[in-house]
């Protein structure tokens, strides 16, 4: 280390005017070019300078795609990317054992929510690992592995439900309307795959 310690500090002897000089030229760019009142760019500019990066071999198409994905994510609704109550598979909490374990095999969902009479009235949401468990432990009322959900509105930016969810370290959030029913749900994995692509 002893030997190479005056070998660097000439290197850094030599290198300072260069390294100066770069500097003042940088400054004096800024001061050339800088505009009196520097505007941030629009969504669309941003994503302009993302498509000719992409032409011009600068980043790949996966690369493009994220960063497209990422410029639009902030602008998002719920309204965008929910499933709609119409799609929405869900079970009375009353329902039958074998009605609930018939749901999870043919809905192919690991998360359902559970609604108390009516779709409008969610109660909660049932975990297929809670359910079987309480199958194991010959338990009889679901009632007792249900789990909270958050309610969010339709037009709630999509970035902030993801911000809710990670908070109250739920999964599935219900949108709700404007007259309080059931508009549909939204789940963690929805609004990720709005980042990254199909999970």
């Amino acid at each position: 280390v002893c030997a190479v310690a005056p070998v660097m500090s000439a290197i850094m002897v030599v290198l300072f005017p260069i390294n100066w000089l770069f500097s003042m030229w940088k400054k004096l760019m800024n001061k050339v070019f800088k505009k009196k009142e520097e505007q941030p760019y629009t969504e669309d500019e941003l994503i302009t300078i993302v498509e000719t990066a992409h032409s011009e071999g600068g980043i790949d198409e996966h690369e493009s795609q994220l960063i497209r994905s990422a410029i639009e994510f902030e602008d998002m609704d719920v309204d965008d990317i929910m499933v709609p109550r119409v799609n929405v598979a869900a079970f009375e909490e009353t329902a039958p054992l074998d009605e609930i374990s018939e749901l999870f095999a043919s809905s192919g969902f690991s998360r359902l929510p559970v609604y108390n009479k009516t779709i409008d009235t969610i109660v909660g949401v049932l975990h297929e690992k809670d359910f079987y468990q309480l199958l194991r432990e010959n338990g009889r009322d679901i009632r007792e592995k249900i789990t909270p959900c958050i309610c969010v509105s339709l037009n709630m930016k999509i970035s902030k439900v993801l911000r809710m969810l990670q908070k109250a370290k739920v999964h599935m959030a219900i949108v709700v309307d404007e007259f309080g029913g059931t508009a549909g749900i939204v789940t963690l994995e929805d609004i990720l795959e709005e980042l990254v692509g199909e999970i």
